[in-house]
């Protein structure tokens, strides 16, 4: 024969004891381990013998000139010993590598040859998993109806039985399992198969709502898929997907999903509701590649709840998000309820009750992050289109009187019901109500034709007036009072028990000259982002109508800092028709000449800075806390805090100029 050809050589009846526990650890990356051994078995359907012959071990050849694997060597020698292929054969593997692309090809080829011989493989590694020729060859495996799985414990133990020569040694698991986790999950995400269950740590560690979740760079997908017929939920419908984040090989987990959907539910005019539990918002891509998926999926109804809001700062990411939106698909931050569902129907809990410890711990401020992402503001400055009203595009053009047409986006409202539906049939439904005025409950377009129809003057219903009356109040989130206390209080140093950092926040109001209302929100620092340069762009995307004159009042607990003030400066003297005026609650590094170069630079270009005292306070408290018709309690001092604030901040206006007639007065000798 041949020394290239596989040799039809008999298996050997037992391994070593030695041999099988450095050759079969589930570990990672096994360094030194060349060799491949297969455990396999051989049993008749017919009456499921189990002789000697049908039991054994082969392993690989290694050497240059006559190279053979392991599975090779069973090929060759099974065609010998059972030449028949019209028998029944149940054959099982345990392999210490799982098989090539090579010897994937010849197994699907055998296969084809036995048409009634079924094949299991359990594999204690996977070999090269992170390479695509070698994901493929798995792939190919299990579509010929090959069961591929991870050796388990009892696995090893069955090993340990049949094919180690132990000599009476009791079977130990230690070493054995070490990645078995890690291994079994990267089979299913190659394999496009959802996990069942995720582990209780792993749920606990990805999934709380945090808001820099550092070392979490997987993403975990729990899904649900039901179908509006009969609303069946089996196995194959509920499951996990996991991120690959092999750098030669990246695929995330909602592309993961995406092709599964493809492979599983290959008809696009069923009518389906599809659920995902995300620990990680969708990045731009994966928006892109929904949306493309929506489009083929016409009748699918897509709503995700997601822990956190990855790159929630980055425009490109937040692009990504409206996208979804616009496209039809529901988007929310996980609740409490959510997180009790998910531990429910997608955690391996073993009976454990749901704990919300640490869970919801920036639950507030993501859902308000989303909100303020996905409400657009429309646009008044004339643009053209003929996009007709929309329920799914959520998008209304009105014919405004002056001739302009006035682009409406619906906001997503803030939904008082967060439950999820306990039973898998339910689907959360919301409605998406846009009012035209204030208590009003009807379609836009029937208040639009009964406002422009004959007999009504619509002279009276400037452009401002249509946006302030057609517009939703804004959905500001309200500070709470402790917030409110702890950042907008003007003691010297933070009260006891010095448990918080102060932070900016900026509390605006947008009005007209007549004392209209347009807008109001109360913004923060994001990351590498301050308060300040957040209002400039949220305040250049509701003033573009430059005819109409604004009026802004800022409340803002810290003074800025001198790269904010030349954006100011810029961006009013860039704007003329705005007026601004900033109160300020405390001041920010007043001490160095730098900040204070800042805050002269916009007294002396027309923004008045102005420091907080007890009106300004009240009027904050009545617009942008929660207070519950409660009145505003002054702290302990306030006026005097304010007062010695206002000394300093006017030291630092007062021109240098004045400073020195000031010393020439003094006539000192």
């Amino acid at each position: 024969m041949e020394p290239w050809r596989p040799s039809p050589r008999n298996p050997m009846d037992r391994i070593d004891p030695n041999t099988f526990r450095f050759h079969f650890p589930n570990l990672l990356y096994a360094s030194g381990r060349k060799l491949c051994y297969l455990c396999f078995q051989v049993e008749r359907e017919d009456y499921f013998s189990c002789n000697d012959s049908d039991w054994g071990v082969f392993r690989n050849k290694v050497h240059p000139w006559a190279r053979c694997h392991a599975e090779q060597s069973f090929l060759s020698w099974f065609r010998d010993r059972y030449p028949c292929r019209d028998e029944y054969y149940n054959v099982t593997w345990f392999l210490s590598w799982s098989p090539c692309p090579t010897c994937a090809e010849e197994v699907v080829e055998f296969l084809e040859e036995y048409r009634n011989l079924t094949l299991k493989i359990f594999t204690s590694r996977l070999y090269y998993f992170w390479d695509p020729n070698y994901q493929q060859g798995l792939r190919k495996l299990w579509d010929a109806g090959v069961q591929l799985d991870i050796m388990s414990c009892d696995d090893f133990e069955y090993c340990w039985d049949n094919f180690v020569d132990h000599k009476g040694m009791r079977f130990q698991r230690r070493n054995l399992l070490k990645y078995y986790d890690f291994l079994a999950e990267e089979l299913q995400e190659i394999l496009r198969n959802p996990m069942d269950r995720i582990d209780p740590n792993t749920f606990r560690f990805h999934f709380p709502n945090l808001l820099y979740a550092s070392g979490r760079k997987l993403c975990y997908l729990c899904f649900q898929v039901e179908r509006e017929d009969y609303f069946s939920c089996n196995d194959s419908d509920w499951g996990v997907f996991r991120n690959k984040v092999h750098p030669w090989a990246r695929c995330h987990a909602e592309q993961c999903f995406l092709s599964w959907f493809r492979d599983q539910y290959p008809y696009r005019d069923e009518y389906y509701n599809v659920t995902w539990f995300l620990s990680w918002s969708p990045c731009p891509t994966c928006a892109e590649e929904v949306v493309e998926f929506l489009e083929e999926y016409r009748n699918l109804t897509l709503s995700i709840f997601t822990s956190r809001l990855y790159y929630f700062w980055d425009p490109n990411y937040q692009q990504g998000l409206c996208k979804l939106w616009d496209a039809g698909v529901q988007l929310d931050i996980m609740s409490c309820d959510d997180f009790e569902y998910c531990w429910d129907n997608f955690v391996d809990h073993k009976g454990m009750r749901f704990q919300r410890r640490n869970l919801l711990k920036d639950y507030d401020f993501l859902a308000a992050e989303l909100q303020e992402i996905l409400s657009p503001v429309p646009s008044v400055c004339g643009h053209l289109s003929q996009t007709p009203w929309s329920p799914r595009s959520r998008c209304l053009w009105l014919e405004c009187p002056e001739g302009k047409r006035l682009g409406l986006h619906q906001a997503p409202p803030v939904s008082s019901d967060r439950s999820v539906s306990a039973c898998p049939g339910q689907q959360r439904k919301r409605d998406w109500p846009f009012p035209p005025r204030p208590g009003a409950q009807v379609d836009p377009r029937s208040w639009v034709q009964e406002v422009t129809e004959p007999g009504i003057n619509t002279r009276r219903h400037s452009l401002h007036l249509l946006v302030s009356f057609l517009l939703p109040r804004p959905t500001m989130n309200p500070l709470q009072e402790d917030i409110f206390c702890r950042q907008f209080g003007n003691q010297h140093r933070v009260p006891k028990p010095y448990n918080y950092r102060r932070k900016t926040y900026l509390c605006y109001q947008l009005k007209l000259p007549e004392g209209t209302l347009i807008d109001k929100d109360c913004l923060r620092n994001k990351k590498k982002r301050h308060a300040e340069m957040c209002f400039i762009d949220k305040i250049k995307s509701l003033t573009r109508d430059t005819s109409q004159r604004f009026e802004i009042i800022c409340y803002i607990t810290w003074s800025p800092c001198p790269f904010c003030a030349e954006e100011l400066v810029a961006f009013v003297k860039d704007n003329p028709h705005l007026s601004l005026r900033i109160f300020a609650s405390r001041l920010y590094v007043h001490w160095r000449w730098k900040y204070q170069q800042g805050l002269r630079h916009l007294h002396a270009s027309g923004i008045p800075v102005a420091v907080m005292s007890l009106p300004e306070f009240e009027d904050c408290w009545r617009n942008f806390v929660d207070h519950k018709d409660r009145s505003f309690q002054p702290w302990h001092n306030l006026e005097q805090y304010s007062k010695s604030i206002k000394r300093r901040l006017g030291k630092i206006l007062t021109p240098l100029n004045d400073l020195r007639n000031d010393f020439r007065n003094l006539k000192l000798e």
